[in-house]
């Protein structure tokens, strides 16, 4: 088992280099199929622009979102000419102001996703940042990659939140790939109750003997949520364990306009210093 196909998500030209660093590493250690995708948003002008016609405004603004799909396009080809397998590069307009729809689209045929994590100091991150709604609404996992650390060459150890429920499990077992190839796996349940579990087995003790069946060395371990929240603690215990990455479950979900994601989904989402593999 493992990832054939992967889709990284190139939408800023600064972070890049950073996800292709990531993209291709995995690519060559799968044997996988690599897909490079950048898409343009709809332009949508929010004030007049004085002595300018709206339609010069988004011409010009579809000609910026062109060159830089090309800058980017070069970036990737030139990255990925040496992988064992040809990779593809493919470029889309959208007909909405944010990219999600279509990057989802295209997510969904691939084993694995690779996005970068918003940048709130980016002009269009509202637009073309969107791990979190990758991670909702694609049904595949999505490796998201913190801005502005020093990133790990590989998952050699690796912190597993676990509480239970169905998008942590959905989490797990399609990050099967890199937990077979981990020295240290840690299950960790965080207790929203204080003074700990009841007594008997220790929560995520029978999906580590489930795990070590597939070759995965891990062991169960549990804390307490702190008032900052599981998401805090969960990062903390990242942390604590020197791990290069974080398995966990995404909680939230659409309605109508309105997109909801849950308190320790959007801290971890906002603030972590890893790499973190997301399901729902």
């Amino acid at each position: 088992m493992g990832y054939r196909t992967i889709l990284v998500h190139l939408n800023d030209e600064r972070r890049c280099d950073r996800l292709l660093e990531q993209a291709i590493t995995l690519a060559e250690r799968f044997e996988a199929h690599l897909i490079g995708i950048f898409v343009a948003p709809q332009p949508i002008i929010y004030a007049e622009w004085p002595g300018v016609g709206l339609g010069e405004v988004i011409e010009q603004m579809r000609r910026e979102h062109a060159a830089a799909a090309e800058r980017l396009r070069a970036k990737f080809n030139s990255a990925t000419k040496t992988l064992p397998r040809p990779a593809e590069w493919r470029f889309t307009q959208s007909l909405l102001a944010s990219v999600a729809d279509d990057v989802i689209a295209c997510g969904r045929s691939a084993d694995l996703i690779i996005a970068s994590q918003a940048d709130p100091e980016w002009h269009q991150s509202n637009d073309m940042d969107v791990p979190d709604r990758l991670a909702i609404e694609s049904g595949r996992p999505v490796l998201i990659i913190p801005n502005n650390v020093k990133l790990p060459t590989s998952a050699r150890r690796i912190t597993v939140g676990w509480n239970d429920k169905r998008e942590a499990a959905r989490a797990v077992f399609d990050a099967l790939p890199f937990l077979k190839k981990a020295e240290a796996v840690n299950v960790v349940w965080v207790s929203p109750r204080v003074g700990g579990i009841d007594e008997g087995d220790l929560p995520g003790s029978e999906l580590c003997r489930t795990l070590s069946r597939h070759g995965v060395k891990c062991e169960a371990s549990w804390t307490e949520a702190t008032d900052s929240g599981a998401g805090t603690e969960l990062l903390h215990q990242a942390k604590a364990n020197g791990s290069d990455l974080l398995v966990m479950g995404a909680y939230g979900h659409s309605r109508l306009r309105e997109f909801v994601l849950g308190g320790a989904s959007r801290h971890v989402f906002a603030k972590a210093g890893i790499p973190v593999l997301m399901s729902h």
